[in-house]
């Protein structure tokens, strides 16, 4: 994108700074300067006989943001007094988006305009760390329980089959199987390989495996957006994907994360 050669103080809402348009997670760190300045405006004759005064400075500074799938924006202030700075996002109808927590379901696909204002008649300097954000791809399991419990699926045992006891030292080297149980004589040793797997347990007759099958259904979009898990390595990532290496990632986004 071209750099504007217009400035914050002569934007409005109806010409903000284009931050661009998204469709995978990216992370932008913007400082600026708000509030009033002394400077001559108007003519170039102002401080003799003209329609000039002294002026100048914006107490608004307009941002917008264009999301080319539903994701989320998330907007936090930094130093040196983030009290002082009001933040507000809007639609492209100018209504403002309710302030909510970090784990709001997403935005719907358009352009969100975001505002950033000094509530003082003073000069003030302002860090904002904006996030967009968009929910993974990969399809998962929800189990029922949370105690750590895991889900395997077998379609049918595709394994070569051990019959005990077994006498003598064995290593097995494919996917096996043993049927209720198998027998290790003593002193014998079976050392199973890594990445193989020895099934001992209740064979599933052919006619009966529609009673073992796991029922599967589409999850609720919404449902699952309640549940929002920011991760800081990947907010790493998209940040050295979008900047330079001596750009370092700025710490206040940190504490918004949750899981690693």
């Amino acid at each position: 994108m071209s750099r504007s050669l217009v400035g914050q103080p002569q934007r409005t809402q109806n010409n903000p700074l284009n931050l661009g348009t998204f469709s995978q997670t990216t992370l932008r760190y913007l400082k600026g300067t708000l509030g009033p300045q002394w400077k001559v405006v108007g003519r170039a004759d102002t401080n003799q006989t003209s329609n000039g005064g002294i002026g100048g400075g914006t107490f608004n500074h307009w941002f917008v943001v264009t999301l080319a799938r539903p994701g989320w924006i998330i907007l936090v202030k930094g130093p040196p007094r983030p009290k002082y700075i009001q933040v507000s996002a809007y639609d492209l109808n100018k209504t403002p988006i309710q302030g909510n927590e970090i784990f709001q379901a997403d935005l719907n696909v358009g352009s969100y305009l975001i505002c950033v204002s000094s509530t003082r008649n003073e000069t003030l300097e302002y860090e904002l760390g904006v996030v967009v954000e968009f929910s993974s791809t990969e399809s998962f399991f929800a189990l029922e329980d949370f105690d750590g419990s895991v889900c395997l699926q077998e379609t049918e045992i595709d394994a070569a089959e051990i019959v005990g006891p077994i006498l003598s030292n064995l290593v097995i080297t494919v996917n096996s199987f043993s049927e209720a149980s198998c027998e290790i004589a003593t002193g014998v040793t079976v050392t199973v390989n890594t990445g193989v797997t020895w099934y001992i347990g209740k064979r599933i007759p052919a006619i009966d495996y529609d009673n073992y099958k796991i029922i599967l259904e589409v999850g609720d979009d919404a449902y699952y957006d309640i549940v929002h898990e920011p991760s800081l390595s990947e907010w790493q990532d998209a940040w050295e994907r979008d900047h330079q290496d001596t750009d370092r990632f700025p710490e206040l986004f940190v504490p918004l994360t949750n899981r690693p």
